[in-house]
């Protein structure tokens, strides 16, 4: 399994869930990077607009289920 990796090393491919963490926060969660707004977003409002965070580390999702 991979582990932690820095952000400021190497980012994930553009709108693939990964799992981030947010320093300042000491939070965990899941978000996709957006290469085009260079942010990470895990989750939308009401009207539609994009919620994002800046994390210091992500490592890949384990893989899902197979039943």
């Amino acid at each position: 399994m991979i582990g932690w990796i820095k952000c400021s090393d190497r980012l994930p491919e553009s709108h693939r869930d990964v799992l981030v963490y947010c320093g300042d926060t000491l939070e965990q969660f899941v978000a996709f990077h957006n290469k085009r707004s260079a942010a990470f977003q895990f989750a939308m409002d009401h009207e539609g607009n994009s919620i994002c965070c800046a994390p210091t580390h992500w490592q890949p999702l384990p893989s899902p289920p197979t039943e």
